[in-house]
């Protein structure tokens, strides 16, 4: 056999085991999240700070209300919502106060306006917010969480000496259309799968949808305002916590995003983005992404098989597909609870879709973002290329929500 089709055998032997693999401590953890939350809940925490909610919005996101609402009904002794809106006319506004005036008890105020501190436009609506928060710990929860009462009790007890950042995986729930179902798809299976694996090497992924941190250990690296100009704060968060010499750290249990209606555009835009983001952050790990897909290896495996042992490459192909596809529905189970029949079909078109997007993203690094054309340069700093009334094409559908993801 040649060189080349033992290199290939060797990226399928390598890309199959991160699937299984991958797979295992996605259940573990999922199971584990699961059975510690279920104690935490019944446990009188010792200490419980109190803690800013900071709920950036944009819109009406889908299950909005309900989401909102959610956060209204939290059993935790001591804290305050604050919501930021960019405009009064925003419709977000009109859900918000209605929910304030519905639940007078709790410590919530909503906050319009935006400071124009950078580029991206999630810390521009924050950081008037931020600065009025009153105490020290601070969670930024984006407006398509739904939180279980006891959510944020079982989050604070993630505080220990040396933890500078608390931050979760994604659970995509109640999704619908085909930009829905293909969005839980990918949160529920692969982003699941990554997020456990980066996790057991010590390198857990920020989710910018939870992070919860103290405002005092922020200031270090200029809070906010330090990352105000980068396309993943997230990302950037997590980074400066760790040049502090402080941990991340990953919860068991998934935060539950609502998903809702989305179209097939607003998607694939989305991971246009999102794309653009890992590739910034690493070119090389970037160009490798197309390796670990279920198709492109299943056919490199194939192909290595067919010329080493004269494997016919079909049925192997579908043997593989067959793996990788139960992998993905047991994690699918597992996250949601249920399993549609139409799931199979949509593992397959996000399979077969995720080879050009991957070529999309990779030939280009700007973003159009609410009039703005971005330039996304290393570790997804922003560079203003054009300023005005530019119209979003297919690729740019970007401002999704609170979160604008």
């Amino acid at each position: 056999m040649t060189l080349m089709v033992y290199f290939c055998f060797l990226i399928w032997v390598l890309v199959a085991g991160f699937a299984v693999a991958g797979t295992v401590l996605a259940l573990r953890l999922i199971q584990r999240g699961r059975t510690q939350s279920s104690e935490r809940s019944k446990r009188c925490l010792i200490y419980q700070p109190p803690v800013s909610i900071l709920k950036p919005l944009k819109n009406l996101d889908p299950g909005i209300r309900e989401c909102v609402e959610s956060f209204f009904r939290l059993e935790y002794p001591n804290f305050e919502l604050i919501f930021c809106v960019a405009s009064e006319a925003d419709p977000a506004c009109s859900v918000v106060r209605d929910l304030v005036q519905k639940y007078p008890s709790v410590i919530a105020q909503v906050l319009v306006g935006e400071a124009k501190i950078g580029f991206n436009p999630k810390v521009d609506n924050l950081i008037k917010g931020y600065q009025q928060a009153k105490n020290d710990w601070v969670l930024i929860s984006d407006s398509n969480v739904r939180a279980t009462p006891t959510y944020l009790k079982e989050l604070v007890e993630y505080i220990s000496p040396g933890v500078g950042l608390i931050t979760s995986s994604i659970a995509g729930l109640d999704s619908f259309g085909l930009g829905g179902r293909l969005e839980s798809l990918i949160l529920n299976t692969h982003l699941t799968r990554w997020g456990a694996i980066m996790d057991v090497f010590g390198y857990p992924a920020v989710s910018g949808k939870v992070m919860l941190f103290q405002k005092s250990v922020a200031a270090r690296f200029g809070g906010l305002k330090g990352i105000a100009n980068y396309l993943a704060e997230d990302f950037i968060f997590g980074l400066k916590i760790r040049e502090l010499g402080l941990k991340v750290v990953l919860t068991s249990e998934l935060v539950q995003q609502h998903i809702g209606q989305q179209s097939l555009s607003s998607f694939w835009g989305r991971h246009i983005r999102w794309g653009r983001i890992r590739k910034s952050i690493s070119g090389f790990g970037f160009t490798l992404e197309i390796l670990i897909n279920s198709v492109v290896s299943g056919l490199l495996g194939g192909w290595a098989l067919n010329h080493g042992f004269g494997t016919p490459i079909l049925p192997f192909l579908f043997l593989h597909l067959s793996a990788w596809l139960v992998c993905d529905l047991l994690l699918i189970q597992a996250v949601e609870g249920r399993l549609s029949w139409a799931d199979p079909g949509l593992w397959f078109v996000r399979e077969v879709s995720a080879i050009p997007l991957w070529g999309v993203i990779g030939f280009g690094n700007t973003v159009y973002w609410r009039g703005q054309k971005l330039r996304v340069g290393t570790q997804t700093q922003l560079e203003l290329i054009e300023d005005g009334d530019l119209s979003e094409s297919f690729e740019s559908n970007l401002s999704l929500g609170g979160s604008h993801q």
